[in-house]
C-alpha cells in the first residue's frame, strides 16, 4: 500500500518538487501584482507617485525613480493586495516610507553618568 500523499503546504516537499523540475523555489517571495491591477492603479493614480506626486517614467527598469506598487498598510502589518490598499510610488519614495523603527519602551530615560573632572586631569592639558 502506498503512503498517503503529502499536503501541498509541506515546504520540504515543495522544495524537493521544485528541485526535481529544475525550478527555483522561494516561498518568501511575494507574488507579483496582476497586470489588470497594475493598469487600474496607473489610471486611478494618474501616473503619479502618490508619496511625492512626481510623474512616473515607466521606461525605467532600474534605479530609484522606477515605478513600484506600494502597500498603504504594509503586508507585515496585515495589509492585503486589494486595490484599495495599493498605490503607485517611486522606488526611492517607497523605501523612504518603509516601516519605521518601533518607539522606545515607555518609562524614564536611563541616567547618564556625570562628568566630574579632577584637578589633576585639568592641569595636565
Amino acid at each position: 500500500m502506498s503512503p498517503p500523499p503529502r499536503p501541498i503546504l509541506d515546504l520540504k516537499w515543495q522544495r524537493e518538487f521544485a528541485a526535481a523540475l529544475g525550478v527555483d523555489f522561494h516561498p518568501e517571495k511575494r507574488q507579483p501584482i496582476p497586470s489588470g491591477y497594475r493598469r487600474l492603479l496607473r489610471e486611478r493614480d494618474g501616473h503619479r507617485c502618490q508619496l511625492c506626486k512626481g510623474c512616473i517614467d515607466y521606461s525605467l527598469t532600474k534605479g530609484p525613480w522606477r515605478c513600484t506598487f506600494d502597500h498603504i498598510i504594509e503586508k507585515s502589518e496585515g495589509g492585503t493586495d486589494e486595490l484599495e490598499n495599493l498605490q503607485l510610488a517611486h522606488e526611492y519614495c517607497n523605501n523612504a516610507k518603509s516601516n519605521p523603527m518601533p518607539p522606545p519602551p515607555p518609562g524614564p530615560p536611563r541616567p547618564r553618568p556625570v562628568y566630574r573632572p579632577r584637578l589633576s586631569d585639568l592641569a595636565s592639558t
